[in-house]
């Protein structure tokens, strides 16, 4: 069993491919549990709580964004779905809170400090503070709701990747720095990788 599990999105929008979807399939990281999530703002989150059966100690969820040139680490999700796009579902979410709760929960890794280490010699990653307000967010909340209301010692941190079909990027560039995003976590928070 893995305690390292890293989830991307399947395609979505009419589109054929997801970024996100294309670079999980190409980390190469041992005993790393992969999971593909629904675009589904009802379905992603019951998938999420079956990944905490398995007991994770690093849960690394993983999405797309449009507009955007380097990998972004996520600081923090906000209690809001709101999006211009229905899900794969056919279902809008308007202004609606994700639950009664908090108005965002912060991930419990130090998203600064990766960032620095990764970006040894230039900058690839960045910190962003807007996981936007679809089902990325979404799910970035629900599981960090998870942690935070059961105390549970599990690591979380959400990806954005830059929306790309070049092979370079799709097949090297994107999942090699994933897997140096997810080694320097790992050496921070003394993860067993085994």
């Amino acid at each position: 069993m893995s305690n390292i599990i890293i989830t991307a999105f399947e395609p979505f929008n009419g589109r054929e491919t997801n970024t996100s979807l294309e670079v999980l399939k190409q980390i190469n990281l041992k005993n790393v549990l992969k999971k593909v999530l629904p675009v589904s703002w009802d379905k992603s989150r019951e998938e999420v709580k079956k990944i905490f059966d398995l007991g994770p100690d690093l849960v690394v969820l993983c999405g797309e964004a449009g507009g955007r040139k380097n990998i972004a680490l996520e600081e923090k999700a906000v209690n809001l779905m709101n999006a211009s796009i229905p899900d794969n579902d056919g279902i809008y979410r308007n202004n609606q809170k994700i639950y009664d709760s908090v108005n965002s929960y912060f991930s419990n890794i130090d998203v600064y400090d990766i960032a620095k280490k990764v970006n040894k010699d230039e900058e690839i990653v960045y910190v962003s503070s807007d996981a936007g307000t679809y089902i990325c967010n979404t799910i970035y909340y629900h599981t960090l709701s998870i942690v935070y209301g059961n105390t549970y010692s599990t690591k979380v941190v959400f990806i954005h990747l830059p929306v790309s079909e070049n092979e370079e990027d799709i097949k090297q560039k994107f999942p090699r720095t994933m897997e140096l995003i997810i080694e320097e976590i790992i050496k921070k928070y003394g993860i067993k990788s085994f």
